[in-house]
């Protein structure tokens, strides 16, 4: 009964012991280091009950026998006080094992230190947990701090401390302990003096340790994952922000940037995009036009949409892209495409209008040449060949806003261009510009294309009156220099408006680049000018002061020839003659003319014959075939590219081919390719542009024929 009695009073105090383990903690400091995890240990039920009967035999080991019969009396007394409480000490030892076993299966271990006597008790999943065998190591403390890893122990040291000098009730830490592997685990440990002297001094403190390390692995890893997504997010090459109740909780960088917002703060809080909730039903793909944060301008976005959930709430997440670029290009393309279907219809119809205005024109100069020719007539006729001239001007521009047409230099007079411009500019501008032209006399003529020049002013002119939208002054100027030994004539173009910015300048010439609002200007209009400019062998400049104006400075080469015709950088010169026409040709000269618009090849006949040429007509390749391979004699071939069968190259190309003769003169309309069309081999034949008049068509004749060709 004596044995039955001790174990009890042990039981007991135990129990306390636990009990005063398991208090609720007050205070915790975490360590945060990296650790290599190892495999946990397993736990057998069966030993952790045979331990704990070890030590309860450890206990009965140093009980000594008591039989002496003055002992009996108290050993009955306690029996009887005992019998008393069997039932719950057997429960008590119940619990306490299945403490026990709940503390080693759950990656705890107990440990016990008596300060005085320097005994430590380390129970078996102390080590194991550590890849030790139990009892592999001695339960002292020294030992168990070695094992702490280093960056730790001072941080353990100082707890427990501040706990042994009771400035905290109880303590609780993480840190790593060494395993048996040379590797690390990451250990909660947790512990409370629960002895003192009356001085205060520590006697005994019990406590756990148990294996946190696959908890902190996952929390490492955890914060891996944030760190990740986060970094991902902040570079996606996309705006991305997150929507709670409309309102803006999450941006990334590049989000405020694309909203040119100056951080994501100003973002947070606020509703954007409002243009999704216009239906009740949100699309996951939006195209959207939104203002800027700054309220500067107004961007195209494409959204993508989705529902997340986000602080634990319903949430939108959109993710978008600035595509305001991509949308002017597409514009821009469509823009192009449509001006090249235009072109090609203006093309088709300059082309037919040319033929037409050919023979008005031709018959206008034969009527005009005659003698007696009454004076109201010819006034009537003369306005009938103005009225021609003018609608040729018109087709001109068709074909240089269709690509096709071909470029006439020839020496121009700027201050005559001007001034006969002068009446067609004074409405434009309208009567709140005010317009000063100052031109320097006798000023040198330039090499060029009489209406590319007028197309330099009418655009500059054009871009200075958008300018001003409430008025101002727009000065043409012309000028020359010398400089390099070359003269230069100079015209300027000024306005008084609103100036250019700095950092426009630079791309002011670039095709579909303009600073006007959307659906104001193409963008055409300077990179035309420029193009027309150089095509010159000219240079062009510009002057700008914000709020001031601006001011385009083109420079021309000068020039003293008279006339000239160039096709793609080859040129022939023309000896005028304007009275040419009335004259005879003293020579006998048979033209093989091949025309397939029927009125435009009787004109062109009779003109020829009336000026003493022979003439065999043709109205395709067919024909001009036949004439060829016939034994009539031919001296000169004259031309239209375009055929209903073929193309005057192919009938250049027999003639060459049969006659042996390079005397060719082509005409056109217009010509897709006019470089191509007007070569064979290389080299390149003489053309002139309908409508022509007869003074040209016969001068150009005739130097051809006088050719040793």
């Amino acid at each position: 009964m004596s044995d039955l009695i001790y174990h009890l009073i042990i039981i007991l105090q135990a129990t306390l012991l636990i009990i005063l383990f398991f208090r609720p903690r007050k205070e915790r400091i975490v360590i945060q280091t990296e650790v290599k995890p190892i495999t946990k240990a397993t736990i057998d039920s069966e030993k952790v009950k045979d331990n704990l009967k070890n030590l309860n035999n450890l206990k009965n080991l140093q009980t000594t026998q008591q039989n002496s019969q003055s002992d009996k009396s108290k050993q009955a007394q306690s029996l009887t006080d005992t019998g008393k409480s069997e039932t719950s000490g057997i429960k008590d030892i119940l619990d306490e094992e299945r403490i026990y076993i709940v503390l080693e299966g759950g990656n705890s271990a107990i440990w016990d230190i008596d300060f005085v006597s320097d005994i430590c008790f380390f129970s078996p999943r102390y080590y194991t947990m550590l890849g030790f065998e139990p009892n592999e190591f001695p339960a002292k403390f020294e030992h168990w701090f070695n094992l702490v890893h280093e960056d730790d122990k001072d941080i353990v040291s100082k707890v427990i401390q501040d706990h042994r000098e009771n400035r905290i009730k109880q303590f609780e830490v993480e840190f790593k302990m060494s395993t048996k592997f040379g590797s690390w685990r990451w250990i909660l440990g947790k512990g409370k003096i629960i002895k003192r002297d009356k001085n205060g001094k520590p006697l005994r403190m019990v406590g756990t340790n148990t294996d946190i390390t696959d908890w902190k692995n996952s929390i490492i890893a955890l914060k891996e994952s944030k760190e990740r997504y986060f970094e991902l997010i902040e570079s996606l090459p996309m705006g991305l922000v997150v929507l709670i109740n409309k309102k803006c909780v999450f941006a990334n960088p590049k989000a405020t940037r694309i909203l040119k917002s100056e951080k994501i703060n100003f973002l947070l809080e606020k509703e954007i995009f409002p243009e999704i909730f216009l239906s009740e039903v949100i699309d996951n793909q939006q195209e959207i036009k939104t203002p800027t944060m700054d309220n500067k301008s107004i961007i195209n976005l494409e959204l993508s949409i989705s529902k997340i959930f986000f602080q634990g709430e319903s949430a939108l997440q959109i993710a978008f892209q600035d595509i305001t670029l991509r949308k002017l290009l597409e514009g821009n393309l469509l823009q192009s495409q449509k001006m090249e279907a235009i072109g090609k219809l203006a093309g088709g119809v300059a082309h037919d209008f040319n033929n037409i205005l050919t023979t008005i024109l031709g018959y206008s100069e034969l009527i005009l040449s005659k003698n007696d020719i009454q004076s109201d007539l010819k006034e009537s006729v003369l306005e009938i060949e103005q009225s021609a001239k003018r609608a040729a001007s018109l087709t001109h521009q068709l074909l240089a806003y269709s690509r096709k047409q071909i470029l006439k230099q020839e020496s121009l007079d700027c201050n005559s261009i001007i001034e006969n411009m002068r009446k067609m500019l004074s409405p434009l501008i309208g009567e709140k510009v005010k317009l000063e032209v100052n031109l320097e006399k006798n000023l040198p003529f330039i090499k060029g294309d009489k209406h590319q020049i007028e197309q330099i002013i009418m655009n500059l002119v054009v871009n200075a009156k958008d300018a001003m939208p409430n008025g101002g002054v727009l000065k043409i100027v012309t000028e020359s220099k010398f400089e390099l030994d070359i003269n230069y004539t100079i015209l300027k173009i000024s306005d008084s408006g609103i100036g250019i910015k700095k950092e426009d300048v630079p791309y002011i010439f670039e095709p579909f680049f303009t600073t006007k609002e959307t659906g104001k200007g193409t963008g055409l209009g300077l990179s035309v000018v420029y193009g027309i400019v150089n095509q010159h062998n000219g240079t062009i400049n510009i002057e700008t002061i914000l709020e001031k104006g601006t001011t385009f400075i083109i420079e021309f080469p000068s020039t003293k020839l008279d006339n000239v015709m160039l096709i793609n950088g080859k040129t022939d010169c023309l000896n005028k003659d304007k009275n040419l026409h009335s004259t005879k040709i003293n020579q006998q000269i048979t033209v093989l003319l091949v025309e397939d618009e029927i009125s435009v090849l009787n004109l062109t006949s009779l003109i020829l014959k009336k000026s003493g040429l022979t003439i065999l007509k043709a109205q395709n390749l067919a024909e001009a075939k036949k004439i060829v391979d016939s034994d009539e004699k031919i001296d000169l071939l004259f031309s239209d590219i375009v055929l209903p069968d073929g193309s005057g190259k192919q009938v250049a190309t027999y003639f060459i081919s049969k006659r042996g003769s390079e005397k060719i003169l082509f005409t056109s309309g217009y010509t897709d390719e006019p470089e191509e069309n007007l070569s064979l081999n290389g080299k390149y034949y003489p053309f002139i542009l309908k409508p022509y008049s007869i003074d040209n068509l016969i001068s150009k004749i005739i130097e051809i024929n006088n050719r040793s060709v």
